[in-house]
């Protein structure tokens, strides 16, 4: 519980829930990938997944592009924010 509670605090103090920092922690790696993709991954749905997205997007923790060959297609990537932000959780005493 206190492990909780403080994974908690530590999210808190850099604006995330712990489903963003999820998908943060997955794009850290990762060039680009689609919301599908992310989706899969967590076991989540899709309407689940954009919502946090957008949120991540908002917050300019992430970006959108689109495919140059099909316009239809989108790919979500980190930003230098977002990647600031992920280390910093990540590397937390």
């Amino acid at each position: 519980r206190a492990l909780r509670q403080s994974m908690v605090e530590l999210l808190s103090s850099h604006h995330l829930v712990f489903g963003e920092l999820e998908i943060l922690h997955m794009l850290k790696n990762k060039k680009s990938l689609q919301p599908t993709e992310i989706a899969e991954r967590l076991h989540q749905e899709r309407a689940t997944v954009s919502r946090v997205i957008k949120q991540l997007f908002h917050k300019n923790l992430i970006t959108y592009t689109n495919d140059l060959e099909d316009r239809r297609r989108v790919y979500v990537k980190i930003t230098r924010k977002g990647s600031q932000v992920i280390n910093s959780v990540l590397n937390a005493d």
